[in-house]
């Protein structure tokens, strides 16, 4: 029952994500040694992991009040009231963490994110310079600033700083990610597919690079690796509305249309999707099975009417047109 103890194990819950239980520990600590350094600092980190924004910010307030010469604490504080909207106390807060340590890249990076964020996009580039000036060798500095070029369509500086990025750190997956959204931006579609599959390589959950790549693979009808793709997330992400539907999707576009039953199905087994009901219905539409695909596409019309002008014109649904019931589903009074 120690504050050492309490403080450590509270750092080791905080680290496993054990938001709760690490709060028990730090809040045992502070009992014991009010004043200690970094009690209430590790209290704010946790409560900002928690999204529990307003005592994070308490928290932090605490931290400055007892330690206002340490930059940290004025850094985080600043970074919070930034998240929480409170820009002007963010600005005073990070610009005083620059003074006390002025020789220290991070706390420049933090205003040119708090420039950024308020898009004055040429003040928050000066501020990540002076954050390379002092930390040349930090990978994420120059992502920052590629990701303002490639906001401001400024494809050619923005590639250079993502290319120094990996350059940098091979492990920077948001730089590759971001190299291939300027390949997709230019047309040069192989060589976007390159970067997004890096990225996934080394972050197998980050879902930005799949999403651009499920874009790709179905302009370029490239069904098997949109499959194979698919089939990857859903190892990741099995509970995720909408991935068996797609996936299906994709077994539809092949013409495949056992599998695609069978995933459509699956996807209705998490939950009513209108996306489904639909699909089904224009995959029973196709084999002539007129009762289901009536049955699903009533369905999907009663979770969104959208589906009556979809319907309406899609070339699946040519053999019912003459249909009463079909005709009458797509009535009006539906909408």
């Amino acid at each position: 029952n120690s504050f050492l103890a309490n403080f450590n194990l509270g750092s080791a819950y905080s680290k496993n994500g054990e938001n709760e239980k690490a709060l028990v520990c730090d809040k045992k600590a502070l009992e014991l040694e009010p004043g200690h350094r970094n009690i209430y600092y590790n209290i704010g980190v946790t409560y900002r992991e928690m999204n529990q924004y307003e005592k994070s910010i308490e928290a932090f307030e605490n931290e400055v009040r007892l330690f206002p010469n340490e930059a940290k604490n004025h850094k985080d504080l600043g970074l919070m009231y930034a998240k929480t909207g409170q820009y002007d106390k963010s600005l005073v807060s990070l610009n005083e963490a620059v003074k006390l340590e002025p020789n220290e890249g991070i706390y420049y990076s933090c205003l040119g994110a708090f420039y950024s964020e308020k898009k004055d996009f040429p003040l928050a580039i000066d501020f990540y310079k002076k954050a390379i000036e002092l930390n040349p060798e930090e990978a994420k500095y120059f992502n920052e600033i590629g990701a303002i070029y490639l906001k401001n369509d400024d494809f050619e500086k923005a590639e250079k700083n993502f290319l120094k990025a990996c350059e940098l750190d091979n492990n920077s997956f948001m730089s590759l990610n971001n190299l291939g959204i300027i390949y997709g931006e230019k047309k040069q579609n192989e060589k976007a597919k390159e970067y997004f599959l890096k990225a996934i390589e080394i972050n197998s959950e980050f879902l930005n690079s799949y999403k651009a790549l499920i874009t790709i693979y179905f302009d370029e009808k490239e069904y098997d690796k949109l499959i194979e793709l698919f089939l990857k997330l859903i190892e990741i992400k099995a509970d995720q509305k909408g991935l068996y539907n797609d996936l299906g999707v994709a077994y539809f576009h092949k013409k495949d249309f056992q599998s695609a039953k069978k995933y459509y199905l699956k996807e209705l087994e998490i939950g009513d999707s209108p996306n489904a009901f639909y699909n089904l219905s224009e995959l029973y539409s196709v084999e002539n099975n007129i009762e289901l695909s009536l049955n699903y596409l009533n369905k999907a019309i009663l979770l969104n009417n959208k589906y009556i002008n979809e319907a309406k014109n899609e070339p699946n649904f040519e053999n019912l047109k003459d249909n009463v019931e079909f005709i009458k589903l797509l009535e009006p009074t539906n909408a």
